[in-house]
């Protein structure tokens, strides 16, 4: 089943059940946008739709409402998704709700990490601001190692971003002083 967003009240949803000519039941449901959203306000709401219809697929365009993201300085999603392989269409409602309770508990499990760390963020990334992402490395022990790199002019996919090679650049750094240090340790 694929449900599309509604554009009723807010957190407002519908669930029914009907049975075809050959007996088998089938869910069906109407969710506002809100409803799929993370945050605390949603939380609960999140688990609802995910625990009433958990194989039930929904779309990254319908949870954005129809809204098409800029990903990189010269693509938005709806292009990345046609150049991707990995794009999945449609993910399940329990899948999405796994997402949100991550996201949602995302600087509580900053706050455990003893292993090297090293965050990466777009400036431009409509998903995370700057502070969110800066909340997060601040949450992480002292005496844990943290590297933490903002790409002011960068967008979500930072391994796509017209700098991907400044990028993937830092990141071997990252991995080969983490190495120097294992070995020297």
């Amino acid at each position: 089943m694929t449900l599309q967003p509604t554009h009723e009240l807010a957190s407002n949803s519908t669930l029914k059940t009907t049975t075809n000519n050959s007996g088998a039941r089938k869910a069906g449901g109407r969710f506002d946008t809100a409803v799929l959203r993370t945050g605390t306000q949603n939380r609960q709401n999140n688990q609802i739709a995910a625990s009433t219809m958990p194989m039930a697929r929904v779309s990254l365009d319908t949870l954005a409402g129809g809204q098409d993201f800029q990903m990189t300085q010269k693509s938005h999603h709806a292009e990345q998704v046609k150049k991707n392989s990995y794009h999945v269409e449609q993910y399940t409602l329990r899948f999405v709700g796994a997402l949100a309770l991550l996201i949602d508990r995302m600087n509580d499990c900053a706050s455990i990490l003893r292993s090297p760390v090293l965050v990466l963020h777009g400036g431009k990334d409509v998903f995370n601001s700057d502070s969110d992402v800066r909340g997060f490395v601040a949450r992480i022990p002292a005496g844990t190692s943290v590297t933490y790199r903002n790409y002011p002019n960068a967008y979500h996919l930072l391994m796509y971003d017209e700098k991907k090679e400044a990028i993937f650049k830092d990141v071997e750094r990252w991995v080969d002083k983490l190495r120097k240090n294992r070995l020297t340790n």
